[in-house]
């Protein structure tokens, strides 16, 4: 199982990085912009339990998009607590990569078929639910 879902990620993957690459923009990273867009500010502990990343890949890869200056982080009420959000850069940047998601989208979409593809995706879910305890 393992072996399969690594395989087909790396196809995914390889349509993704192909699409963003005009952008600099990995596929990671559009997922984790979207991500904080969609609940920012947001915690840090919070960002890793929806996006089911561990604290060390997701501090790395905050780092390099602050780095870029596409989010900001900074110190919640509890100094213990970080708070996400997007910087205008950051927004301005999902916002020009969305076209280019959406090209990979549809490429994906006409290579595996519409029905299939959300069968594929439904079942996804399931057994990530499952595995995840979620």
């Amino acid at each position: 199982m393992c072996n399969h879902l690594r395989t087909a990620d790396r196809v995914v993957r390889q349509i993704y990085d192909e699409a963003l690459r005009p952008l600099g923009l990995k596929p990671t990273q559009f997922t984790l912009l979207n991500a904080i867009l969609l609940r920012e500010p947001v915690k840090q502990n919070v960002l890793a339990e929806c996006t089911l990343t561990d604290r060390t890949t997701l501090t790395r890869n905050l780092s390099s998009l602050e780095r870029q200056e596409l989010v900001q982080i900074q110190q919640g009420s509890d100094r213990r607590v970080k708070e996400i959000s997007l910087t205008l850069k950051g927004k301005q940047l999902l916002t020009e990569a969305y076209p280019y998601w959406e090209k990979a989208q549809t490429k994906i979409e006409e290579l595996i078929g519409k029905g299939e593809l959300f069968q594929l995706l439904a079942e996804l879910n399931e057994v990530t639910g499952k595995l995840s305890g979620k």
